[in-house]
């Protein structure tokens, strides 16, 4: 190869670098691709979360009405609300419970060991000395009302 295929050769290089280092502009989708964990840092814990055989569903009520529903599938944001949507109120995680949607190792973290473990055809639900129930998916934990 001569000096000038390589000279061209590593500018090509460099500026596909380039272009790869600079951010996409921020548009109605910014929150496409986000992990679950990314949402509820941004958005805290849902007032509603949901999952079935291949999806996952974080709803969080919306001012004055509505609500703004984030779609998941393997642990990756498929579906998200408008770029301007803020939750009516953010509730942060609590350290010291279990919560819709929280990360399976966090929640065995603060729930301890299960007494009894039933295995669904996609799903499992823990039981804990205390009474509290909670189904696993999607490597999620959610609580069943007390």
């Amino acid at each position: 190869m001569n000096k000038s295929k390589a000279t061209s050769l590593v500018c090509a290089v460099f500026a596909v670098v380039l272009l790869a280092a600079l951010p996409l502009p921020r548009n109605s989708d910014y929150l496409l691709g986000r992990s679950p964990d990314d949402v509820i840092a941004l958005f805290g814990v849902p007032s509603d979360a949901s999952a079935g055989h291949a999806v996952m569903h974080f709803t969080y009520d919306a001012p004055g009405g509505g609500t703004g529903v984030f779609v998941f599938h393997q642990g990756v944001a498929v579906q998200v609300p408008a770029k301007d949507f803020k939750p009516a109120k953010i509730k942060r995680p609590s350290p010291q419970e279990a919560y819709a949607g929280q990360n399976i190792a966090s929640a065995v973290a603060v729930l301890g060991n299960a007494i009894d473990v039933t295995q669904g055809s996609n799903s499992a639900t823990l039981r804990y000395a205390n009474g509290t129930k909670v189904t696993v998916m999607h490597g999620r934990a959610f609580p069943h009302p007390k």
